[in-house]
C-alpha cells in the first residue's frame, strides 16, 4: 500500500481544501509548530478508522473537538492510496458530536464500492486501531513528559529556599501578590479572571455563530455536487448531440454526392444518345472547325452581295454579343422573375421601421445604460423592503401601550433637540442638493453623476438617521424624568431609519432616470414598466434590424447575378428592367438579320 495525496477540505488548521501530495519514495514534512504536521497524521489515521462519539460526560478532549473547524465548512475530506494494483480512495466527513452523522464513501479506480467505514482500515492492513498507533503511527500528544532526577533536586532547592538566597516567605508573598492580581476583588473589571471569563463567553458565542454557519454550509456542498452531477449529465447530452449532428452532416453530404453522381450519369447518358457513333477525333474538329470558318467567309461575302453595308455591321456585333449563344425563352423568363423581386427588395428597404413617441422617449432614457436593468432590479428590491418595513411598523404600533408623560424642563434640552434637528436640517438640504447635481451630471459622466447621487443619497440617510437618534435621546431623556420608553418603540425607530435610507437609495436613482420624487412608489412602479416596454421595444428594433440585413443580403445576391447574366451581351447600364429589355430587342434583330 503506498498514499498518494490526500485532499483537505477542513481539519484542524488545514482548510480551503488543500490538497498535500506524497511523492517520492520516503516524504519528510520539516516545518514550524503549528504547521500542522500532527494534524495531517491524525488526519490520515481517521481516514482508516474514523472518529469516536463525544459523549456528554466525557470530560477529555477528543479528535472531534480537538479539530472541528470552527471557522466553517465541512469537516473531512478523502484520502488516495494504492493498494493492491488499484487506486484506491476513502472520502469521509465527520459531524461536531456524533460518528452516527458521519459519511463515508469508498472507490476503487474511480467506481464507488460499499464497504464498512468501520472495518475498512482493518481489512487494509490486517490490524485494528489500537495496533495500528502503536506499530504504524506515532502521535506526538503521546509522547510522555517526566521529570528527571536533575529537575527534582533543582525543584528541590527552590522549595526549601535555598536557591539564590530565597526563602518561603518570600516565595509565599510573591505568590499572595500574584493571587491579587490574578483574582481581585469581583468589583475590579480589571482582573484577569473577569476579563478571561468575558473573552470565554464571546468565544463561546462565536463558536456557536460558527457551528450554524456550519450547518449552512452542509447544504450548500450538498448543492454543489448536485449541480456537478446535473452539469455531467448535460455535457454527456451534448456530446451524444454533437455525435448526432455530425452523423447528419455527413448523411447529407452523402446524400448530396449521390445526386451528383446521378447527375453525372444521366448527363453521360445523353452525350451517349446524342453521339452514337462516338464522340469526334481531334482531327475531325480540327476539319470541321476549318470548314465552319470557311463557311463563315462565305456567307460574309454572301452577306455583304446582298445586305447593305450598315444591317452588316449590326449582324457582326449581334454576332459578337450572341458568341457565346442565344438565351432562352425560360432563362429570360426567370431573369424577369428576379428582376421583379429586386425591385420589391427595393421597394421594402426603403421603407423605415416606424417606433411610436413612447418608445423613442424610452430609448432616449435607457439606451447605452448598461447597469439600468441591475440598478432597476435593486430599487425594486429596496421597494419591497420599504413596503415590509412599513407593514412591520404598523403590526408593531398596535403593540404600543402609550405612557402618561409628566411635564419637563425644556432649558437646555430643548436647545440640544434644537440643534441636532438643525444639523438634520442641513445635512437633507446638502444631499438634495448633491442629488440634483448628480442628476445633471449624470448624462454627461454617468460614474461621476452617479458618485454625487450616492453622496446625496448618503447625506439624505445620514440627516434621517440624526433625526431617529434625536428622538432616541429624547425619549432616554423622558425614561430619566420617570417615563416608560418601550422596546417596541426602539425596533420601530430602526425601522423607519431602514425605510428612510431605503426611500433615500430609491429617490436617487428616480432622479438619476429623469422620474418625479414626489410619491416615489408610484414612480417606481411607472419606472419599472418603462424598462419593460423599453426591451420589448429594443426586441423589435432588433428583429426588424436582422430583418433588414437579410433583405440587403438577397438584394446583393440577385443583383451579382443579373450583372454576370448581362454582361456577356456588353450591355451594363441602366435599369436591369431597362436592360432585358434591350437584351430581348437584340435577340429579335438578330433573328430577323440572320
Amino acid at each position: 500500500m503506498k498514499l498518494l495525496y490526500c485532499e483537505v477540505e477542513n481539519y484542524g488548521n488545514l482548510t480551503g481544501g488543500r490538497k498535500i501530495l506524497f511523492n517520492g519514495e520516503l516524504q519528510e514534512f520539516c516545518e514550524n509548530n503549528g504547521y500542522g504536521k500532527t494534524t495531517l497524521c491524525s488526519f490520515i489515521r481517521v481516514m482508516f478508522y474514523g472518529m469516536e462519539t463525544r459523549r456528554e460526560k466525557d470530560v477529555s478532549f477528543g479528535d472531534r473537538e480537538h479539530f472541528y473547524p470552527f471557522t466553517g465548512g465541512k469537516f473531512g475530506g478523502s484520502l488516495t492510496f494504492s493498494c493492491g494494483g488499484k487506486t484506491c480512495r476513502i472520502e469521509r466527513f465527520f459531524d461536531e458530536k456524533s460518528a452516527t452523522k458521519d459519511t463515508f464513501r469508498y472507490f476503487e479506480n474511480d467506481e464507488e464500492i460499499n464497504k464498512d467505514g468501520a472495518a475498512i482500515g482493518k481489512e487494509i492492513f490486517g490490524i485494528d486501531e489500537e495496533a495500528f498507533c502503536r506499530s504504524l503511527f506515532f502521535d506526538s500528544r503521546a509522547t510522555e513528559i517526566a521529570a528527571t532526577d536533575g529537575m527534582r533536586e533543582k525543584l528541590g532547592a527552590i522549595a526549601e529556599g535555598t536557591e539564590g538566597g530565597r526563602n518561603v516567605a518570600e516565595a509565599t508573598d510573591l505568590l499572595e501578590k500574584k493571587r491579587k492580581e490574578i483574582s481581585a476583588d469581583r468589583k475590579n473589571a480589571n482582573c484577569e479572571i473577569f476579563r478571561y471569563d468575558v473573552q470565554r463567553k464571546k468565544l463561546a458565542e462565536e463558536a456557536e455563530e460558527l457551528r450554524r454557519r456550519s450547518e449552512t454550509t452542509d447544504s450548500l456542498y450538498e448543492r454543489r455536487a448536485e449541480l456537478l452531477r446535473f452539469i455531467a449529465a448535460e455535457e454527456r447530452q451534448e456530446e451524444q448531440l454533437l455525435h448526432k449532428q455530425t452523423l447528419a452532416a455527413k448523411t447529407a453530404a452523402y446524400s448530396e454526392l449521390l445526386k451528383q453522381a446521378k447527375e453525372q450519369e444521366k448527363k453521360s447518358a445523353e452525350i451517349a444518345a446524342r453521339y452514337p457513333a462516338g464522340v469526334f477525333t481531334e482531327e475531325e474538329i480540327s476539319r470541321l472547325k476549318i470548314a465552319l470558318r470557311e463557311t463563315a467567309r462565305l456567307s460574309d461575302k454572301l452577306s455583304a452581295c446582298v445586305f447593305p453595308q450598315n444591317k452588316a455591321e449590326t449582324l457582326e456585333k449581334l454576332k459578337a454579343a450572341f458568341c457565346s449563344g442565344v438565351p432562352a425563352q425560360e432563362e429570360i423568363a426567370r431573369k424577369e422573375e428576379e428582376i421583379k423581386k429586386a425591385e420589391r427588395l427595393e421597394v421594402a428597404l426603403a421603407a423605415q421601421v416606424s417606433f411610436t413617441a413612447r418608445e423613442q422617449e424610452l430609448f432616449t432614457r435607457f439606451d447605452g445604460k448598461t447597469e439600468a436593468e441591475r440598478e432597476i432590479t435593486r430599487a425594486v428590491s429596496l421597494g419591497e423592503t420599504c413596503h415590509a418595513a412599513n407593514n412591520e411598523i404598523m403590526a408593531e404600533s398596535s403593540r404600543i401601550v402609550a405612557p402618561s408623560y409628566p411635564q419637563r424642563n425644556e432649558g437646555k434640552n430643548g436647545e440640544n433637540k434644537k440643534s441636532g434637528k438643525g444639523k438634520a436640517a442641513l445635512l437633507a438640504v446638502i444631499g438634495a442638493l448633491l442629488l440634483i447635481a448628480g442628476g445633471v451630471l449624470f448624462a454627461a459622466n454617468a460614474a461621476a453623476g452617479a458618485a454625487l447621487c450616492s453622496a446625496g443619497a448618503l447625506g439624505v440617510a445620514a440627516a434621517l438617521f440624526i433625526g431617529v437618534r434625536g428622538r432616541k435621546n429624547e425619549g432616554a431623556r423622558d425614561a430619566d424624568a420617570g417615563s416608560v420608553y418601550s422596546p417596541v418603540n426602539e425596533k420601530i425607530a430602526l425601522l423607519r431609519e431602514e425605510k428612510g435610507r431605503a426611500e433615500g437609495e430609491i429617490s436617487a436613482f428616480l432622479y438619476r432616470y429623469g422620474y418625479p420624487t414626489e410619491n416615489i412608489y408610484l414612480s417606481l412602479e411607472r419606472a419599472s414598466n418603462d424598462y419593460s416596454d423599453y426591451n420589448d421595444a429594443k426586441t423589435r428594433r432588433t428583429e426588424a434590424q436582422n430583418e433588414r440585413r437579410e433583405k440587403e443580403e438577397e438584394k446583393r445576391r440577385l443583383e451579382r447575378e443579373l450583372t454576370g447574366f448581362f454582361t456577356p451581351y456588353r450591355i451594363t447600364n441602366g435599369a436591369f428592367s431597362d436592360r432585358l429589355h434591350k437584351v430581348k430587342r437584340c435577340m429579335e434583330l438578330y433573328a430577323e438579320l440572320s
